[in-house]
Parts: C-alpha cells; sequence; structure tokens
C-alpha cells in the first residue's frame, strides 16, 4: 500500500530569521529535551539556562536590570527589566521590552534563611525572560509556584490598620545603584517607610559575601562609592564596617588553607 507523507504548511509562531526567534526555538528544544519535569507532565527550564541562551542570542544589545523594591525582616520583593538601546538621531535611549517581579518570605525554605534576596532576583529575572517570549515552558518559575502556598499561609494575617489619631506623613522615594562583584547594576528603592540605608546594607550583605580575594573586595568597594555614602552618613555604618572585616577575616582563613594543603 502506498503511502502518503503529509507535510504542514502551518507558519511557526516565531520568526526563525531573526535573534528572538532562533532564542525561542532553541529554548524550546532545550526544554523538550533536558526540561526540569513538573507535576502535571510539564517541563521547565531553569532561569541560569535562560539567561545563557539570551546572552548567546542578544549579546549586549539588551541588558538585564534588577531593583530591590521592598526589604525588610519578613519579605523581600524585586523587580527585574528587560532593556533595549535605541538610537534616535545621534542619540541613545533605553527602553524597557519586558519585565517581572518576585517575592520571597524569609526563612520559608533552607535557601530563604540565608539567600532570600538572591531567590527573588532569579524569579523576577525568569518572569522578566517570560515576558520576551522566553518562558521556558512556563511564565512563572517553578520556585515562584512552589512557594505560592507558603506565602498564603504566612499572610493570611492583614496588615494592622493605622488608627484614626495616627498621622501617616507621605515619605519621598529614594534610590541608590549598587553595582554587584560582575559588575551588573542594581536598583536599590526605597517606598513607603522603608529605608534607603537599610536596603543598602542588605545589598551588601549579599554581594560582599560572594567576593573571595582582598582583590575582588576592593575593587567591589571602589565600584560602589555613591551608595557607601548613603551608609556613612547612617546608623548602619559601623554594622556596614563589620561586614567588611569578616569577609576579609573569612578570605584570610581560605587563602591559608590553600596555602597549608
Amino acid at each position: 500500500m502506498a503511502t502518503k507523507k503529509v507535510t504542514s504548511n502551518k507558519a511557526s509562531a516565531w520568526d526563525e530569521h531573526s535573534k528572538l526567534g532562533r532564542a525561542v526555538v532553541e529554548l524550546n528544544e532545550i526544554n523538550r529535551t533536558h526540561g526540569v519535569d513538573m507535576r502535571g507532565g510539564k517541563k521547565y527550564t531553569m532561569v541560569k539556562d535562560r539567561v545563557e541562551i539570551f546572552r548567546k542570542h542578544f549579546h549586549l544589545d539588551l541588558g538585564i536590570e534588577t531593583f530591590i523594591e521592598y526589604c525588610d525582616d519578613t519579605f523581600v520583593r524585586m523587580k527585574a527589566i528587560i532593556t533595549e538601546r535605541v538610537k534616535f538621531g545621534d542619540t541613545y535611549h533605553i527602553r524597557v521590552i519586558g519585565s517581572g517581579h518576585a517575592e520571597e518570605l524569609r526563612g520559608s525554605t533552607n535557601v530563604n534563611k540565608t539567600s532570600a534576596l538572591e531567590n527573588a532576583e532569579t524569579g523576577a529575572i525568569g518572569r522578566a525572560l517570560a515576558s520576551i517570549g522566553l518562558a521556558g515552558g512556563e511564565y512563572a518559575s517553578a520556585n515562584e509556584m512552589e512557594a505560592v502556598s507558603r506565602k498564603e499561609e504566612v499572610q493570611k494575617s492583614p496588615p494592622p490598620k493605622a488608627t484614626p489619631t495616627e498621622k501617616v506623613e507621605p515619605v519621598k522615594e529614594a534610590e541608590a545603584i549598587v553595582i554587584n562583584p560582575d559588575g551588573v547594576e542594581t536598583g536599590v528603592v526605597a517606598e513607603g517607610e522603608a529605608r534607603l540605608e537599610d536596603l543598602v546594607l542588605e545589598a551588601f550583605k549579599t554581594f560582599i559575601p560572594t567576593c573571595d580575594t582582598d582583590k575582588h573586595l576592593d575593587a567591589f568597594l571602589e565600584m560602589n562609592n555613591e551608595p557607601i555614602k548613603v551608609l556613612q552618613n547612617s546608623d548602619r555604618w559601623d554594622e556596614f564596617c563589620e561586614l567588611g572585616k569578616r569577609q576579609r577575616v573569612r578570605i584570610k582563613q581560605v587563602t591559608k588553607g590553600d596555602t597549608d594543603e
């Protein structure tokens, strides 16, 4: 019996001749072959893999920027944006082409006991990439969706309302830019009653421990003269200085251990 080969004339949802189209095609293939299995038989491609594909196809034509929108002892909220540099006449402008947010509760998991900020940043980047088509199988990150139930439990109680006698003064928004040890800018924005110096210190608490040599630490601090000035004039200065001293002690201990071996 003769067989008839049927071919589909259906156009691809993505133009494979464009950078984004090629990136999406490669991501879909990686998701199919190496995606992490999730509930319901779906697969998810990790954010780190999607960032690699993003950089492979867009190089430095597009950028990823992250911002701390809120941070306290209970939770942290991060925002990530995808930016594009566009030239109009003789002037370059930065426009936002994608964005994403993520929140994490401190102490809700083993990871969040020490790295809630990093976890939220990763989730925000994942959702920002998803907003331009690099979803990795699911629009929301696997960690975010698994965290929904625990977030609902912790947040069952509504925040207390201000009594009629309380006068709430408007607080101006303040911001600073902290450059991480890899040279990536992170915007720190203090809204409402949040204090900029507290948020800046939280950022330094995250980034300073990743500096593995004195030279690396010196370079990181030199890049961040402006946010350091925010701490210099605040009640968090001593804590920041102690943070740096402890890291230098750790670096010496690691260096000595390597030498003894």
